[in-house]
């Protein structure tokens, strides 16, 4: 029987047919053709079918579960863009800007620098609050670990880079100089913690949400 035969036999049977309403139908008690007879006729009596009706509780639950899956892969989108566009930078952007020259490679840094703080900062955030708010709503404690792995980048960068990005772009640094060649070499090392952490996070997280599919 098809779905629009459930809701014209339901209403004329004299049950109220409602959308979050489920009707479930009598599991076939033959084999081969003849169960599928039965399933396709629609002269089923009013005792055949259950209906069953969730509650405003259940129907709250779900609203619950669909918050938490959605903050859960938000911070899966978010750990994944910000792990990716993080190996991104130690595997070829920094390698070809150092490439190009120091004198080249400070000149782009210093404009890189600022875009990728406003996205990265952007992600991060999300992504440790997105996973915090899941695992408080319930989540497993990979969804916390992830979150506080993906966070951990963000004091990383403020107490532990900040200082080397602060000499690399003062305007009293020599571009052609030992040392800013040395600075370039340590930021790279610095930012591949930052690529570690993120990609941590993300697996934990692509982990948890496959053992939802399970």
């Amino acid at each position: 029987m098809r779905p629009y035969q459930f809701r014209k036999y339901l209403l004329a049977t004299g049950h109220s047919y409602r959308p979050d309403s489920f009707v479930i139908p009598p599991a076939p008690r033959l084999a081969g053709s003849a169960a599928r007879d039965l399933s396709s006729s629609s002269n089923h009596s009013r005792a055949d079918f259950v209906v069953w009706r969730r509650s405003p509780a259940r129907r709250i639950r779900d609203v619950y579960d669909g918050a938490v899956g959605v903050l859960e892969l938000l911070a899966t989108l978010a750990a994944g863009l910000f792990s990716g566009a993080s190996i991104y930078i130690n595997l070829v952007e920094h390698p070809a800007r150092i490439q190009c020259g120091t004198t080249l490679a400070l000149a782009q840094f210093a404009p890189s620098y600022r875009r990728a703080t406003q996205m990265q900062v952007t992600l991060a955030a999300t992504g440790f609050l997105a996973a915090l708010s899941a695992y408080v709503l319930g989540a497993g404690t990979q969804w916390l670990i992830g979150g506080i792995l993906l966070g951990l980048v963000i004091p990383f960068t403020l107490i532990v880079i900040l200082p080397t990005n602060r000499r690399l772009l003062s305007p009293a640094l020599a571009s052609d100089s030992h040392d800013a060649r040395q600075l370039l070499d340590r930021w790279g090392k610095l930012h591949a913690v930052r690529s570690i952490l993120s990609f941590i996070s993300f697996l934990l997280f692509l982990f948890a949400l496959s053992r939802n599919f399970h």
